[in-house]
C-alpha cells in the first residue's frame, strides 16, 4: 500500500505527519516506531519479523534493532491504546515468527477525506453574493439607484410612512 493516509482500526495514520489520530486526537510517532508501522502495512498479512524489522528499520545493528523493536511494539500498542482502541491484542505475538498487526486496515481516498479548495472558494463567494444582496434589498434608505425599477418601488413602499400616520 502506498497512500498517504490509512485506517487502522478506529485510527487514522496520517504518513506526512506521521501520526495516528482517531476523532480529533492526535498521537505523534517518533520515525523508527513510524517506519515499523509502514512496515506492517506492507507486509503480507501484516506479519513482520524481528530479523526483518531489524534489517530494514534499524539497517541491521542488532544491538539497537532488538531493544529498538521491543520499544517500538510497546509504543505502537501504547498509541493505539491511548487513541481508544479498545482490543487488547493489537499486535499479535505469533511464537517463532514475529508479530501481526490485528486491525482491519484500509487505505484512506484522498478525494474523500480533503475536499478541494474551490468548493470552499464557491461556498464562500455564494454568501457573500447572498449576503450583499439581502442588504441592498432591506437597506432603509430609498434612494437606490443600481437596483431595478421594481425593486426601488418595493423599498420605496416598506421604508414611507404609511398613510395613517
Amino acid at each position: 500500500m502506498n497512500n498517504s493516509h490509512y485506517q487502522i482500526g478506529q485510527c487514522v495514520l496520517d504518513c506526512q505527519t506521521q501520526s495516528l489520530s482517531r476523532n480529533g486526537e492526535v498521537y505523534k510517532l517518533s520515525a523508527k516506531v513510524f517506519e515499523l508501522l509502514r512496515l506492517f502495512l506492507n507486509s503480507d498479512e501484516y506479519v513482520v519479523s524481528r530479523e526483518e524489522a531489524i534489517k530494514q528499520i534499524w539497517l541491521g545493528n542488532e544491538g539497537v534493532g532488538q531493544r529498538g523493536f521491543t520499544n517500538a511494539i510497546w509504543t505502537l500498542r501504547k498509541a493505539f491504546k491511548e487513541l481508544g482502541e479498545d482490543k487488547d491484542d493489537v499486535f499479535i505475538t505469533l511464537p517463532k515468527v514475529g508479530y501481526q498487526l490485528n486491525l482491519v486496515v484500509a487505505g484512506v481516498d484522498e478525494k474523500k477525506q480533503v475536499k478541494p479548495l474551490y468548493i470552499y472558494l464557491s461556498v464562500a463567494i455564494f454568501l457573500c453574493v447572498l449576503f450583499f444582496s439581502f442588504f441592498l434589498v432591506n437597506n432603509d434608505n430609498p434612494k437606490i439607484t443600481s437596483a431595478p425599477a421594481t425593486i426601488k418601488h418595493i423599498c420605496l413602499l416598506y421604508t414611507s410612512p404609511s398613510p395613517r400616520d
